[in-house]
């Protein structure tokens, strides 16, 4: 994770758009395993969407997966509260 960029990328996504998220899965071949992802909508708010649906969509892939699942999607939103902090700290440029 680079943080300066991380910020800076999710600061002018939400002058864009309505729902910005930053996601933050463990990538164990990038250097220091955690890796941000942005994701970013216009029109589809990810805390809306409910579980089952989530679950739903899933199951009707038929595929098997190691790592994702329908708890995985939503437990991505959730971030570290140093990450949290740093996104919404106040800064000097």
């Amino acid at each position: 994770m680079q943080p300066n960029e991380s910020r800076d990328i999710f600061r002018v996504n939400k002058k864009i758009f309505p729902f910005v998220r930053l996601v933050l899965p463990a990538v164990p071949t990038y250097y220091g395993g955690f890796f941000t992802l942005t994701l970013v909508s216009k029109k589809v708010n990810p805390d809306k969407i409910k579980p089952e649906i989530i679950q739903k969509r899933f199951k009707n892939l038929k595929i098997k997966t190691k790592y994702y699942n329908s708890k995985i999607h939503f437990a991505s939103f959730v971030l570290p509260n140093y990450i949290s902090n740093y996104l919404n700290k106040k800064t000097n440029r």
